[in-house]
């Protein structure tokens, strides 16, 4: 990825959405919910305490995670359209 975040603030993207729900039914567009499930695609080195220390972000290049609906701004990367997010935004990583 040519682009790099700074201080706490990570890239990521939005994982295919299931044309199906778990019982089979065909989901149409508009149905399907703004998706929260995302992959991290690059991590910013971290925030500074107030101590001046450098704090590393809780997750890493290649994480799945649970970010809020509506955090981050979208931006287009190499014609793929990821989200810029704070990482407090993040609300956990999936365990795989």
């Amino acid at each position: 990825m040519r682009f790099k975040p700074l201080g706490n603030l990570a890239v990521v993207k939005a994982l295919p959405e299931p044309e199906t729900s778990p019982g089979g039914i065909i989901l149409s567009p508009g149905v399907k919910q703004q998706a929260n499930q995302m992959q991290v695609l690059a991590v910013g080195p971290g925030r500074l305490s107030d101590a001046g220390l450098l704090i590393e972000p809780a997750i890493k290049v290649g994480d799945v995670v649970l970010v809020n609906s509506y955090a981050g701004d979208e931006l287009t990367v190499d014609d793929e359209t990821v989200r810029i997010v704070d990482i407090d935004a993040v609300l956990g990583i999936f365990n795989e």
